[in-house]
């Protein structure tokens, strides 16, 4: 009886303390409450938020304790729209913000600064010259992605469209002092495996150009044709109909002339 005794009060014991702990736990530390007002503030201070809420009249904030094991807070902006301006992760201890996105959508008068800062700094970059030479870069059409941070600049030059990605290393988004290239590209190239499907294509009309091919494969209904690269340029195609195989030619597509023809 004593035993039992002893174990049922130790029991109670154990069942008072987990009660304890969870309604301790479940209870807001000093740094919680009132929390989320400072951590709105902190995020809203930072760089990358200041000037854009600035611009934002009426915008509002909202932040929660995350729990987790660094004491993080998530903030959010929205616009008086509901639309999101962006997120911040806040540390309220060290008053520290540790990664966040912020949403600029700029005004005219913003973009037009902005534009006007991205075709300067094109025109006068000594890389894009290396890379392109001597260009009329008159026209540029610019635009701006607020969530990637990066201006994109089109120009027409020779046929070919031209595509400038350019990004400020500035804090403040609309400070346009420290302008990076991070791209030339070609917007008209197609992938590789877009270009070898043209290939095979251009071999089959090649192989057509000649009226018995075209003929004895015309002759069978449902036929397909399969066409695999051999070496540069050149290009093997077997049709078929079903698994029947009606006949294989071998195509020089640079040449655009039929090399064989093995067609029963």
């Amino acid at each position: 009886m004593i035993i039992r005794s002893r174990y049922g009060l130790i029991s109670l014991i154990l069942t008072m303390l987990i009660g304890l702990a969870v309604f301790f736990g479940s209870m807001p530390t000093r740094a919680q409450s009132g929390g989320a007002e400072q951590a709105v503030a902190i995020a809203a201070a930072h760089p990358a938020f200041a000037p854009l809420l600035d611009s934002q009249p009426g915008w509002k904030g909202g932040a929660y304790f995350t729990h987790n094991a660094f004491a993080i807070w998530r903030v959010d902006f929205w616009d008086t729209s509901g639309e999101s301006l962006g997120w911040a992760h806040v540390n309220l201890e060290k008053g520290l913000v540790y990664s966040w996105e912020s949403y600029y959508r700029l005004s005219d008068a913003q973009k037009q600064i902005g534009q006007k800062a991205v075709a300067d700094f094109i025109r006068g970059s000594a890389e894009v010259k290396t890379m392109l030479g001597d260009l009329d870069l008159d026209e540029i059409y610019i635009e701006y992605n607020p969530e990637w941070n990066v201006w994109f600049g089109w120009s027409y030059q020779q046929g070919t469209t031209i595509e400038f990605r350019v990004q400020f290393g500035d804090e403040s988004r609309l400070s346009y002092t420290q302008p990076t290239l991070l791209g030339v590209s070609f917007p008209d190239v197609i992938s590789y495996p877009e270009w070898l499907e043209g290939q095979k294509a251009d071999a089959i009309t090649v192989a057509f150009t000649s009226a018995e091919i075209a003929g004895k494969v015309r002759a069978h209904e449902g036929w397909r044709a399969e066409a695999v690269s051999t070496d540069e340029g050149v290009f093997v195609i077997t049709f078929k109909a079903g698994d029947q195989v009606i006949g294989t030619v071998t195509v020089n597509l640079t040449e655009r002339t039929i090399l064989e023809s093995q067609m029963p």
